[in-house]
């Protein structure tokens, strides 16, 4: 691979953000597949008006509120976690027949946190 930069150019590595992460999980849309280029994204456009680092966990296709998912999001320590997946979920998921992952946080304690940010849905 190679990149065209002039002579006197330097490439230098951004140094990891102290912030903790928004954590995106989502559809295709939430990968930026819809945008007109990369950095109209919505996600990349939220990153950028907020400041802070963000994890992109948009998938095409999927984005279905698995369980095995889930709990690997709430793993990391995220400042908010965003899940958009409505795209993504046919009938069958939005009836009583299909029921999305359910997740359980630890706190820094130890102890289980029923209601954690990660397991509500709030419109923003």
């Amino acid at each position: 691979m190679e990149i065209g930069t002039p002579e006197d150019s330097e490439l230098t590595f951004i140094p990891q953000s102290p912030e903790k992460p928004v954590v995106l999980y989502g559809t295709s849309i939430a990968q930026g597949a819809c945008s007109s280029r990369p950095a109209m994204a919505w996600a990349n456009i939220l990153q950028r008006s907020l400041g802070y680092p963000l994890i992109n966990l948009g998938f095409s296709g999927n984005g279905k509120l698995e369980k095995e998912v889930l709990n690997y999001i709430i793993e990391q320590d995220a400042r908010i976690y965003i899940l958009d997946c409505l795209p993504n979920l046919t009938t069958k998921h939005r009836t009583g027949s299909y029921r999305p992952g359910r997740c359980r946080r630890k706190t820094n304690q130890g102890d289980p946190q029923r209601s954690h940010p990660a397991c509500r849905t709030r419109r923003i």
